[in-house]
């Protein structure tokens, strides 16, 4: 946000611009909260990387702050909350 508490022109292209990185990306990216989903987004992915330690990449962000990710070799998907939660699907089952 600027000194005003308006959003930076270009942060839903930023935002948008994750889609494909990996949690760790996201992590060590050094990326600023500007907004909820931001937050959401980087939170996720540190909860993410702290559970995981794999290259999980982001597929999917929602309103809410829910965010979607795909295991390295993609057969999983894990769903995580913005209060942290995690939700795993394996996709081979369907």
């Amino acid at each position: 946000m600027n000194d005003d508490g308006e959003l930076s022109p270009g942060w839903y292209d930023e935002l948008e611009s994750l889609i494909g990185q990996s949690a760790g990306h996201i992590v060590f990216a050094d990326l600023q909260g500007e907004t909820r989903l931001m937050e959401a987004v980087v939170d996720a992915a540190e909860a993410l990387w702290q559970r995981l330690r794999s290259p999980w990449t982001l597929v999917e962000i929602w309103n809410n702050g829910t965010t979607v990710w795909r295991s390295p070799d993609g057969d999983q998907t894990v769903t995580v909350t913005p209060g942290g939660e995690m939700d795993s699907s394996d996709s081979s089952a369907t």
